[in-house]
């Protein structure tokens, strides 16, 4: 039944994600009415208003058209629903892509701002005149039109083209590379923007003391812990817009290429390598914009008490105050914990699976090096996290209670060991890919078996360093005692060392995406030397390029994680001294702290993080490759 693959792929999962995606549209709607008037009704910060209303705005125009017309045939006005369904879905279209692209721009500039104001007051006071801001969101709004008219589908092209009379078989490569190109250096800033606006906050954290100040910290805080969910979705966008390129590039977007604009769209939604990343973006447009306006109204002060002083007026009548605690200390940690835990049993079959197959098979070395040193450390963890229950549900409470203190030790040490080791195998293995796509005869004298060795020796090495200073301070009881540290240390600047390396990582891991882009359009047509070869590396390109992006969502929410953690670090908070038992510092950290949601998710999402990890590696090398690669 060779079919059901394509069913799966076509019918079974993208139908699910299209169905939640339209009915997305209705809260987006409300919440993005909710955003504007807010944003008019009260008196802001002019940052808050300026990222909410030119959020917001989109959505509800993308939101509203998408469900208008269903509405409108729902109460039983066929005739108007006949009227209007042919040009609201044009301009739904045109909407939706223009929604989804002014996001990234409007967000860098808003954490820009915000990082001006805290750490160039002045200079911040010169450039937000109001002719000043009036110019900078105006040229984003047109710069948004022009890119959105640029990379449309082609489809939906025809009609500028036809009316600029361009023909539909030009070549927007050039167009589609320099889009890219531009998105995911507003990427990169935006990166480069959270590390300086940690070190500024660092610097400044009890230097200043004007309401000013506080107040430009505390906008700059938002920006940076809250408004970080909605860049998960970005980052994925941009694996979309590669593929996009990768297509434009080879030509397989020009219509004389197919018979049909079908045979086209099943081609890409069924039978092309890029297939389900497309097929994900293009069926999450409403789920990105639920995920904007959301945040928007968490992040910034001003709404957020709006809100809270509305549900307070809702709840209070029901005389059951307790259950604002419940919900936000209790139930949903512990509903994300009960899921990450029993993510813990397919992760260990999966892990195994992975160091199964890795040894059984004869794989590119790239894809058996980054396989073993994703699975190894997974299995590990995984296995101790789910066999002292195990033993315990068999019956054996006494050999329970011999192993579960020396498991759950050593399981918390292997947690954050095999956390901290995927950004960098990560990026190796990106870098050694595209080396060789790109420089394959410097590919061949770098990838000698003992320099291999003593990399990833070094990757492990320094992966036990960070692990030993970022672990938390009840774990570290151990080492300091043995060492004689005092747990009244302050590692401030081995923290944010920490965080600034795995950023440095994560934007590397961005360069080299670009690079590889670059790469596969400079050898798309040509294949100079052992074509096989040169076949088989750009396999193992695109799959770290397309199939490899999934973890690196979580890597990117856990780097807000560090963040957080940083800062607590740099303000003294994580010292036994400040409180009176780690119980109290605990609770004061999951739910009291403006960093709460943030810490309690990444570290109860453990077991998730590891099984999207051991899952993307045996999805990513998928094809059999000849033994010319191994070592």
């Amino acid at each position: 039944m060779p079919y059901i693959a394509g069913i799966i792929d076509t019918h079974l999962v993208w139908e699910p994600f299209s169905f939640t995606d339209y009915y997305l549209g209705y809260p987006v709607t409300v919440l993005s009415i909710l955003l504007i008037y807010l944003s008019l009704r009260l008196r802001p910060p002019f940052l808050s208003r300026m990222y909410c209303l030119n959020v917001a705005i989109p959505s509800f125009c993308y939101a509203f058209l998408s469900v208008f017309p269903d509405v409108v045939k729902g109460i039983g006005l066929k005739s108007v629903w006949t009227i209007v369904v042919g040009p609201s879905t044009s301009i739904r279209v045109y909407l939706r892509y223009y929604a989804i692209c002014s996001y990234p721009y409007f967000s860098t500039l808003t954490i820009f701002l915000a990082y001006l104001g805290h750490a160039k007051p002045f200079f911040f006071q010169k450039i937000t005149k109001q002719r000043h801001i009036t110019a900078m969101v105006g040229f984003l709004h047109l710069w948004t039109t022009i890119s959105v008219l640029l990379f449309l589908p082609r489809d939906v092209q025809s009609v500028y083209l036809d009316t600029l009379k361009i023909s539909k078989e030009t070549d927007f490569s050039i167009i589609a590379i320099a889009f890219t190109v531009i998105n995911l250096a507003c990427y990169v800033l935006m990166t480069v923007l959270y590390v300086l606006a940690l070190i500024q906050i660092v610097n400044r954290t009890n230097n200043t003391n004007s309401p000013s100040a506080a107040s430009h910290r505390n906008v700059l805080k938002s920006v940076l812990i809250y408004c970080t969910a909605p860049n998960f979705f970005c980052a994925f966008a941009l694996s979309g817009y590669f593929c996009l390129t990768i297509f434009e590039v080879q030509g397989f977007l020009k219509p004389s290429h197919w018979k049909s604009p079908r045979e086209i769209s099943h081609w890409i939604q069924s039978e092309s390598f890029c297939g389900p990343v497309l097929l994900t973006t293009e069926t999450l447009a409403s789920t990105r914009l639920f995920v904007n306006v959301c945040t928007a109204l968490i992040a910034f002060r001003d709404y957020r008490m709006a809100l809270s002083k509305a549900l307070r007026r809702i709840v209070m009548p029901i005389k059951m105050p307790f259950i604002a605690g419940v919900i936000e200390v209790h139930l949903v940690p512990v509903l994300i914990s009960k899921t990450d835990y029993y993510l813990g049993y397919p992760a260990v079959i999966l892990s195994t699976l992975v160091i199964y197959l890795s040894l059984k098979l004869d794989p590119p070395f790239l894809s058996r090096m980054y396989c073993l040193n994703v699975a190894v450390p997974s299995l590990m963890y995984s296995f101790l996290s789910v066999f002292p229950d195990i033993v315990l549900a068999t019956g054996q409470k006494e050999a329970w209670k011999i192993i579960v203190v020396p498991a759950t030790s050593i399981r918390n040490h292997l947690r954050y060991f095999a956390l901290c080791s995927y950004p960098y195998f990560s990026t190796l293995t990106i870098f050694l890919a595209y080396m060789g796509h790109a420089k394959p005869l410097l590919f061949k004298r770098f990838t000698t078996r003992r320099r291999l060795i003593c990399i990833v020796c070094a990757v492990h090495l320094w992966t036990l360093i960070t692990v030993f200073f970022f672990m938390p301070r009840d774990l570290q009881v151990i080492y300091k005692r043995v060492l004689g540290i005092s747990m009244e240390t302050d590692f401030s600047v081995i923290t944010v060392l920490h965080t600034v390396i795995v950023f440095v990582c994560y934007m590397f891991m961005m360069v080299l995406y670009a690079l590889a882009i670059a790469a596969i359009r400079k050898h798309a047509t040509s294949t100079s030397g052992n074509e096989e070869a040169v076949i088989s590396h750009r396999t193992v390109l695109k799959s770290v390029l397309i199939y490899c992006t999934a973890p690196n969502f979580f890597c990117l929410f856990a780097l807000s994680g560090y963040v957080c953690l940083t800062i607590f670090e740099v303000q003294g908070f994580l010292k036994p001294s400040h409180w009176k038992s780690p119980r109290e510092m605990s609770h004061w950290v999951h739910s009291e702290r403006f960093c709460g949601p943030v810490v309690t998710t990444t570290e109860t999402l453990a077991n998730t993080r590891l099984f999207v990890n051991v899952l993307t590696a045996l999805i990513a090398f998928h094809r059999p490759s000849p033994r010319h690669l191994s070592d």
